[in-house]
């Protein structure tokens, strides 16, 4: 008997061990040393273990399971190290699955037939998605109330339908009521009791929450309560569903119904809506207005027969009576069996053409549109074109590659030669040249393509062969997936195109005279306030392209920034002013070309204005006079250096006069003297001559007698000398008289040769005079050199 103090202790534990482990499903058995050989034995076994391994306290190890040879090993290896075991092992012929592990210093035993907790995990797990997989295809959120713990769960779906994860949203009622509308959570709750109380047999109604993001969520919700073995109710399961879309395409589609209804009523056409039986549906007002006087006796349910019979009785259709009966059977028959769209003119002179098709359910709906107006139209539409300068028409495009006209007026038929008629059933009539069919051709297949606007210019062959030009003008339309129309109109440009080459010429002409004047022409819009036309020549003289000029030039500010600084403010002003007193100007000023060239301008320039004086823009014309300012300034150089030669020559032209009246002073002097001088000798000189001819006329011999005659004759030709020197002071005193005296030209040189002998013989020298046979001309001199010859 154990008398120590723990024994009452251990055997409460051992007690409580063995309550705890009866109270377990599985088979369970804890295993303790014993002994002093500290052998195994069963110390606790719950009545799974004692049946399913036969594991009683006090049972040695190595008792249990005989024949399980893996058993005592999987023991002895967990009480080694601590480290749980599972093993397999038969007994009882079936398989175990023995799981050992350590806990408190004692070995515990699991047992459990091999494979069936798997099979039972797997079908919970099976269970458990099949369940998932219905809740989640039926989109509806789970909640589950326990009653009597007076707890909640909602499933992850039912807290998405307001937006929230499962981790945002408690499983409180409190959390219930924030969400639900204060309105719906008291007749819920209402609801809840009645139903728990049997006061009504189902839990169903369609709710207001909040959803997260401020929206209202509508949810169908209904339950079912569950009840414990007295019938008492302890739990209620239910689900919501959200039918938040389907509620608004309830309201989409009572509001579209009412949108119907009431777009029919506004129709500006009128509308009958028949049913399978052919009795009056619905029609709007506008159909009265066609038929006023059946408005007493149409409404729903009236055959359309009887309309009919009713609108002839009372005159809104005009039928003669004999042949009433035969219109009312056709009108059936067509009615019932609707085809293209027709026109009937009423009793009132409304034209009205009717449309008829039938419903998806055998009704038929009927269309009448009021084409009064239309036709009227119409008619003017043909009067107009027969006056206008041109061919109107309608030009059809088909995807089925069909084309042609579908409309051409008669002008067709003056302007080319062509029926109108003819043209409409076969358009290869069309006279186009064929140099511009081509062209025509990718025209039209653009305009197609794009839906803009098309213009083209082309040539027709006339019926006399002659070529004469054209231009057409259109606004495609696109009237169905496979058709594109074009109405437009054609028209003679023959005589614009003959003016059109001789304004080019003329503008040839001008810019080939520009250019060769260097002049440039721009055009400066008041409406965009830019400069809207450069000639290429004024281009050229600002050293950009036309575009660049546009771009870079077109403001006032940018001719500004171009022009030379110190002509920037004269250039201004004077723009200025001309613009405030709407007149012409010109001025001349330097600009600077973008490659930093300076040249001289001359612009000229005016306002042109519109109606009540509006200005609208201004013209002008540069110049390029670089070249001619180079020429001023070298005529002005030029000038000045004249001007310079000029003072010089009147500074020599006083030196000159000063050296002159020197001269003419020197030369008076000398005249003096030489007067003096030569009259001087003349008197001598006589007195030689005298005494020359006294010696002459006394004997001498042959040789004295030549060297007078020499003597005589030299003093004779200084007597000339003398006579001559004062014939110059009678020239340069301007009293010379001049006479023509005769000469004997052999004397003459006879008196030469015999003046000359002397010197001719000192130097050992002959000098003869040769004088022809025949006698010598006469000739003249002026005395008194030739005088005595």
């Amino acid at each position: 008997m154990n008398t120590s103090p723990a024994a009452p202790a251990r055997d409460a534990a051992e007690g409580l061990l063995q309550a705890l482990a009866d109270a377990s499903g599985d088979a369970l058995a804890a295993l303790v040393p014993s002994g002093p050989e500290g052998a195994l034995q069963v110390a606790v076994a719950n009545a799974a273990a004692r049946g399913l391994v036969g594991a009683v306290p006090g049972l040695a190890a190595s008792a249990l399971l005989p024949g399980a040879g893996a058993l005592p090993a999987a023991l002895a290896a967990v009480q080694a190290d601590g480290t749980p075991r599972t093993i397999e092992a038969a007994h009882a012929g079936r398989t175990l699955r023995l799981t050992v592990s350590r806990a408190a210093g004692a070995l515990l035993l699991r047992a459990e037939p091999a494979g069936e907790r798997q099979r039972l995990e797997q079908e919970l797990r099976s269970a458990r998605e099949r369940l998932e997989l219905v809740v989640r295809a039926a989109r509806d959120g789970i909640w589950d109330w326990d009653l009597a713990a007076g707890t909640i769960w909602f499933s992850p779906q039912w807290k998405a339908h307001f937006g929230y994860e499962d981790h945002e949203l408690e499983n409180t009622l409190e959390a219930w009521e924030k969400l639900i509308f204060p309105e719906d959570r008291a007749i819920a709750l209402r609801m809840v009791d009645d139903y728990l109380a049997g006061r009504v047999n189902a839990f169903e109604a369609i709710q207001r929450f909040r959803h997260r993001l401020g929206g209202t969520v509508l949810i169908y919700t209904r339950a079912m309560k569950v009840l414990d073995d007295q019938g008492r109710p302890v739990r209620l399961v239910g689900a919501h569903t959200d039918i938040t879309h389907i509620k608004q395409a309830e309201a989409r589609l009572h509001n579209a119904e009412t949108r119907l209804v009431d777009a029919i009523e506004r129709l500006h056409d009128g509308f009958v809506l028949y049913d399978k039986d052919d009795r009056v549906v619905l029609y709007n007002s506008r159909f009265l207005e066609y038929y006023p006087e059946l408005a007493d006796v149409l409404c729903p349910g009236i055959t359309f027969e009887q309309v009919l019979r009713q609108a002839v009785q009372r005159g809104s259709i005009k039928v003669a009576p004999e042949k009433v009966e035969q219109w009312v059977a056709d009108r059936l028959h067509n009615h019932q069996n609707p085809g293209p769209a027709f026109e009937r003119r009423l009793g009132t002179g409304r034209v009205i053409r009717v449309t008829e098709q039938r419903t998806h359910d055998g009704g038929i709906v009927s269309l009448g549109v009021d084409v009064t107006e239309l036709r009227a139209s119409e008619e003017r539409f043909r009067s107009l074109v027969s006056t206008v300068p041109g061919m109107v028409y309608q030009w059809v495009e088909r995807a089925d590659g069909t084309r042609g006209y579908s409309y051409v007026s008669p002008r067709c038929r003056d302007m080319y030669g062509v029926e109108p008629e003819e043209l409409q059933r076969d358009w290869w009539l069309l006279p186009l040249h064929p140099e511009d069919v081509e062209r025509w051709e990718k025209s039209i297949e653009e305009a197609q393509a794009t839906l803009s606007d098309w213009s083209f210019e082309g040539r027709f062959i006339l019926p006399d062969g002659r070529p004469r030009w054209w231009r057409g003008v259109s606004r495609p339309v696109r009237v169905g997936p496979g058709e594109v129309r074009f109405n437009g109109i054609v028209i003679d440009i023959e005589e614009q195109k003959q003016a059109e080459a001789e304004l080019k010429y003329r503008e040839a002409m001008l810019r080939y005279t520009a250019g060769i004047a260097g002049l440039g022409y721009w055009v400066w819009d008041r409406e965009s306030m830019r400069t809207s036309y450069c000639s290429p020549e004024l281009a050229a003289i600002r050293g950009v392209t036309v575009e660049g000029y546009l771009q870079t030039l077109g403001s006032f500010e940018q001719q500004l920034q171009a022009v030379y600084p110190d002509d920037r403010g004269t250039y201004a002003a004077v723009a200025i002013a001309s613009a405030k007193a709407k007149r012409p100007y010109g001025l001349e000023y330097r600009i600077v070309r973008p490659d930093g060239q300076v040249r001289h301008i001359r612009e000229v320039g005016g306002p042109v204005f519109g109606e009540r004086g509006r200005l609208l823009k201004y013209v002008g014309a540069l110049q390029d006079i670089t070249e001619r300012k180079q020429r001023e300034l070298e005529l002005e150089q030029a000038r000045d250096r004249l001007e310079d030669q000029a003072d010089t020559m009147r500074a020599l032209a006083r030196d000159l006069e000063a050296a002159r009246d020197a001269a003419e002073a020197a030369s008076r002097a000398k005249s003096r003297f030489l007067a003096v001088m030569s009259h001087e000798l003349r008197t001598p000189m006589t007195g030689v001559i005298g005494m020359v001819d006294l010696l002459l006329g006394t004997p001498l011999s042959t040789e004295q007698r030549q060297y007078l005659d020499t003597l005589r004759s030299s003093a004779d030709s200084l007597l000339v000398v003398l006579n001559d020197i004062l014939d110059f002071s009678k020239i340069e005193a301007g009293q010379l008289a001049l006479e023509r005296i005769p000469v004997r030209l052999p004397t003459l040189l006879g008196d030469v040769a015999r003046l000359f002998a002397p010197a001719a013989a000192a130097r050992r020298l002959s000098l003869d005079v040769d004088l022809p046979g025949s006698p010598c001309p006469t000739c003249w001199a002026t005395p008194p050199g030739c005088a005595k010859c």
